[in-house]
């Protein structure tokens, strides 16, 4: 595989597609509502068409773990939008009790500090052009040690299978530096 169509990858997983706080109405939704506004806005990022963004069950299971303060009269506010956009982003790659820690954050005793919830979010959506282009080098350096290593090889898509081993670990290497990161910020942490 050649640096060009790792790129072509990299473009065809639109990672650019998000959900910026003026794309959510300024009322609040019914969860029928909420689910059709991630279909509308985050359908690119599925792997597969029949996955599901956002589900019913998935809403009520971050309630009942107090990862969403509950809906006020069945319907979600700005903030229950942008508390789960962060955990659909978060779940893909760590742990509901860290997702709940890290949300301690921006608590308010039971409710959640509004400002700060949005800052933090805009900031998030803001840094996600940079990332991309970290990813973009991340991923020629990938091609490039993949096509040394596999260089003398005479079998077939070894150099594929190396990418994707490193590109896993480069993932993990990324994972586990986070969950450091929250372990040192965590309030019971010394």
């Amino acid at each position: 595989m050649t640096e060009e169509q790792i790129f072509d990858l990299i473009d065809s997983l639109q990672l650019d597609s998000q959900i910026t706080i003026q794309d959510i109405p300024d009322l609040d939704l019914y969860m029928d509502q909420l689910i059709t506004l991630f279909e509308k806005h985050l359908a690119p990022t599925k792997r597969r068409p029949e996955d599901k963004l956002l589900t019913k069950t998935m809403i009520n299971n971050y309630t009942k773990n107090k990862l969403l303060i509950p809906a006020q009269k069945k319907k979600y506010t700005v903030d229950h939008v942008l508390l789960m956009l962060l955990i659909y982003q978060l779940k893909q790659v760590t742990s509901m009790e860290d997702i709940k820690t890290l949300f301690g954050f921006l608590r308010d005793g039971e409710s959640v500090d509004h400002e700060k919830l949005q800052f933090v979010y805009q900031k998030f959506l803001d840094s996600q052009a940079g990332q991309l282009g970290a990813l973009k080098d991340d991923a020629r350096r990938v091609v490039k040690n993949a096509k040394e290593k596999t260089a003398e090889s005479n079998m077939e898509s070894t150099d594929s299978m190396l990418m994707c081993l490193l590109l896993f670990q480069q993932s993990l290497n990324y994972k586990r530096l986070a969950e450091k990161l929250l372990d040192e910020m965590a309030p019971d942490a010394e």
